[in-house]
């Protein structure tokens, strides 16, 4: 099915593979619940839609209706131009975090669903990264730290996709200003995290892991309401992996010194 040939094609990206071959039929069946009608699509179509939307750097260049070529036609990768997809993560995630307080502070249904595609976009360079880390000379510890930011980088993308997921499932947004408080101190600490990746500094990361339980207690003292929901089941993930990336910094630049 689609998710299995998505799933296995994804793994062969993630390693670093340059040439992927595969081998098929016309058609592909997509995935449903086993009590609904099967659907089928073309394989070409899925397999063109899958490149185009996940597999930045790789390009179709063979295609029939039983087999298909997929390839690396980037010129090689070296440690700079990884670091600058990471950069260009954090600025998507910082960006995201600014815009979704913006819509929520303005009450803007329209604007949440403009949002929508911003998350895949990200969901998409964090797998690109992913790649690139199987591919460039990093120690064995060093791609162990920076996978393990790259988690949590998902886990903050996720995090402000479902806020957006469920507010927008609301008949109207009415978050307190308790909530909307307590979402920008995050997203204080989110920016703070990213200037921190982008020019790692010790008294900074200290300062950043010591002022935890302040910034936790600050945001929880603040009073919710049950409209409040769908932004506090969030928040704790939000919180954690941002001084999880800390940690993780600290660690990458220990293991360097």
């Amino acid at each position: 099915n689609d998710k299995l040939t998505a799933g296995n094609i994804e793994t062969a990206y993630l390693m670093g593979y340059e040439t992927i071959e595969l081998i098929h039929g016309p058609a592909i069946n997509i995935y449903s619940h086993v009590l609904k009608p099967k659907k089928e699509r073309k394989s070409t179509e899925f397999l063109q839609e899958l490149v185009n939307q996940k597999l930045i750097g790789m390009e179709i260049v063979e295609q029939s209706e039983k087999r298909t070529v997929i390839k690396d036609l980037g010129a090689g990768v070296d440690e700079q131009s990884a670091q600058n997809i990471f950069n260009r993560i954090l600025f998507l995630l910082s960006n995201q975090a600014a815009e979704v307080l913006s819509a929520l502070k303005a009450q803007d249904k329209d604007k949440l669903t403009v949002l929508q595609p911003s998350f895949s976009n990200t969901r998409r360079f964090i797998l690109y990264y992913s790649r690139l880390l199987s591919m460039v000379s990093y120690s064995r510890e060093e791609v162990k730290i920076r996978n393990n930011i790259l988690e949590h980088l998902k886990t903050i993308n996720s995090a402000y996709k479902s806020i957006v997921t469920m507010t927008s499932s609301l008949e109207r947004i009415n978050y307190s200003k308790n909530a909307l408080f307590t979402l920008e101190l995050i997203n204080n600490h989110l920016r703070d995290m990213k200037d921190l990746c982008l020019s790692y500094n010790l008294d900074k990361a200290i300062e950043l892991l010591n002022n935890r339980e302040k910034v936790w207690n600050e945001g929880y003292a603040q009073k919710a309401t049950v409209n409040d929901l769908p932004l506090y089941w969030n928040l704790g993930a939000l919180m954690g992996a941002v001084w999880f990336i800390v940690k993780e910094l600290y660690g990458l630049n220990m293991s360097k010194s």
